[in-house]
């Protein structure tokens, strides 16, 4: 009996650490989809100057100094763009601030039996954590005014300190939808 108790809150208290990490790497991935969702969070000064140097930071401010992210090409490109380092993913942030406003980074929850997930959050051999989640990424074109979402998934590797070492970012532009205002749908 003694026996079976001592295991039973063994157990428990394995179950309480797992949980407390999970808790841990959502947390991180929160603040990162905070961060890139305030890219749009900057203003034009009264002479023209744009200023999203504070938000790009904020962002970057996340990211081991030898941190990767893996993207997809722009319209330059064919392939898998990959940012190494700081000042590689800070243009990456800039461009994003500069090229679009409204921006809304989405996370997908998905449903099976009456259970809700969104995020797979693991501990990582190395002592971070290792985050996989569906996301919808909708903004509007700071030049055109035409709004646009595109589904995708984002795989963030988190070091033991919590920054990210390593993002492996699928934005799928053959899906990519324009998302028109309801008075042009014919209603």
């Amino acid at each position: 009996m003694k026996r079976s108790a001592l295991v039973f809150a063994m157990l428990l208290a394995l179950t309480s650490i797992a949980g407390a990490q999970d808790s841990d790497g959502e947390k991180l991935f929160h603040e990162w989809m905070n961060r890139v969702n305030a890219l749009d969070d900057w203003f034009i000064t009264m002479d023209g100057k744009e200023q999203p140097e504070q938000v790009v930071d904020r962002v970057v401010d996340l990211y081991a100094p030898d941190a990767i992210q893996f993207v997809g090409p722009n319209e330059k490109q064919i392939g898998v763009v990959t940012l190494s380092g700081l000042e590689a993913i800070r243009q990456w942030a800039d461009n994003i601030a500069r090229t679009r406003r409204q921006i809304a980074w989405r996370l997908v929850s998905r449903t099976l039996d009456e259970k809700t997930a969104a995020l797979l959050v693991t501990r990582a051999p190395w002592g971070g954590y290792s985050v996989a989640a569906e996301i919808t990424f909708a903004f509007t074109d700071r030049f055109t005014d035409r709004r646009f979402q595109i589904p995708g998934m984002v795989l963030l590797d988190f070091g033991k300190e919590g920054k990210i070492s390593r993002t492996r970012l699928y934005l799928l532009k053959d899906e990519e939808e324009e998302i028109l205002p309801y008075d042009l749908l014919g209603n």
